[in-house]
């Protein structure tokens, strides 16, 4: 939380490349964008942006990426884009906002989001981004309330089909989350 930028988690798991030699990344990144139409040229951009970018502090090159690689993958099916305690970063809320203002070039991509807004910090980088995602006409909110002790119990006991017992340990342990 806090410090860490996520989104090149994101571009990872997105393209599977996670400590990889750079040799299987190159065949890797071959495999994955020429039959998806990307010349030579391109794919070698997303190496250097890989190799480069995502190690480097390079947070421009972190949103141009996973926005590039979202929009080559919403080419051939709507993307789902599950960011889970937003909150915690404004790189993340910062990524969705990219998506949303290229929204009509990008692709079929759904952006869920799910945060605290009362953990934003008033005035940090992280709440700025989300007021503006907020005022944006093409995001629908629903406001969550927490869940009561027997609500969360039922979930887990019926996701996890547990019995009784079980999911009342389980629902004890993870403490609503």
């Amino acid at each position: 939380h806090g410090q860490t930028n996520p989104v090149p988690q994101i571009i990872h798991h997105l393209i599977q490349v996670h400590d990889l030699p750079e040799d299987e990344v190159k065949e890797r990144l071959a495999r994955l964008f020429e039959p998806r139409g990307l010349s030579d040229t391109e794919i070698n951009a997303i190496f250097r942006t890989i190799s480069g970018g995502l190690e480097s502090g390079f947070h421009w090159a972190h949103m141009e990426m996973a926005a590039e690689l979202l929009s080559i993958f919403a080419r051939e099916r709507p993307v789902l884009l599950w960011c889970e305690d937003a909150h915690y970063s404004a790189k993340v809320l910062g990524l969705v906002r990219s998506i949303v203002r290229e929204s009509e070039t990008i692709g079929p991509i759904c952006c869920v989001l799910t945060l605290r807004n009362e953990l934003l910090e008033h005035g940090s980088e992280a709440a700025t981004v989300f007021e503006e995602i907020a005022a944006d006409e093409r995001f629908e909110w629903m406001d969550l309330g927490p869940m009561s002790a027997q609500e969360h119990r039922r979930l887990v006991r019926e996701l996890l089909v547990l019995d009784e017992d079980l999911a009342a340990r389980a629902a004890s342990r993870t403490q609503g989350n």
